[in-house]
């Protein structure tokens, strides 16, 4: 049996069905990739129709709390995997500074996960403020459900508490707070 609230909220808008899935996302032109040391354009094989997405925006490389945040993605991107999950970064940096940043810090080094530069992409989410982009998680999962959260611009996201949300939006899980473990019984709508 599903949460009544939960349910409610669906149907009021608390979830936006947005179409995240196409390609390219929210139809922006201008996205760049970083990965394995190389720069270039977002292409349709990027964007995985059959996976959960996790953009992770934040506002601007060279800074440390960022760093830590992307830098702690690495440590988290097995279990986003488990949940066929593909996490992304994103900025409005010019691509050029991205690259130099992650190849220059040492925690960033060698991401397991795509580093994005756009700001028609942050613009069109809604995530822009002041020409940066805001510091916010959206899980975007199989079926087009879109959930944006955004967090204050001085203080790093958890990269745990993000995985405990991601697992409940794609399993469908009740996940209590401070829930950690899928082997402790939040794992049906029964519960």
């Amino acid at each position: 049996m599903a949460c009544a609230l939960c349910e409610s909220n669906k149907k009021r808008g608390g979830y936006i069905n947005a179409n995240a899935q196409t390609f390219p996302p929210y139809k922006t032109t201008d996205i760049n990739v970083y990965e394995n040391g190389l720069v270039r354009r977002m292409d349709e094989s990027d964007w995985n129709p059959s996976r959960h997405k996790l953009l992770l925006f934040y506002p601007e490389t060279n800074t440390p709390v960022c760093a830590s945040e992307m830098g702690a993605v690495n440590n988290w991107i097995d279990k986003f995997d488990e949940l066929d999950c593909d996490v992304y970064s994103i900025t409005t940096d010019p691509i050029g500074m991205v690259k130099q940043w992650y190849e220059e810090n040492e925690d960033l080094k060698d991401p397991k996960y795509k580093a994005l530069s756009s700001f028609m992409l942050t613009s069109r989410m809604g995530l822009l403020y002041n020409e940066r982009a805001k510091r916010a998680s959206v899980f975007i999962t199989k079926e087009g459900d879109v959930v944006t959260q955004e967090h204050f611009l001085k203080v790093g996201r958890s990269l745990s508490e993000l995985h405990r949300m991601m697992f409940a939006y794609t399993t469908g899980s009740y996940c209590a707070e401070g829930w950690h473990d899928p082997s402790d019984g939040f794992l049906s709508d029964n519960n």
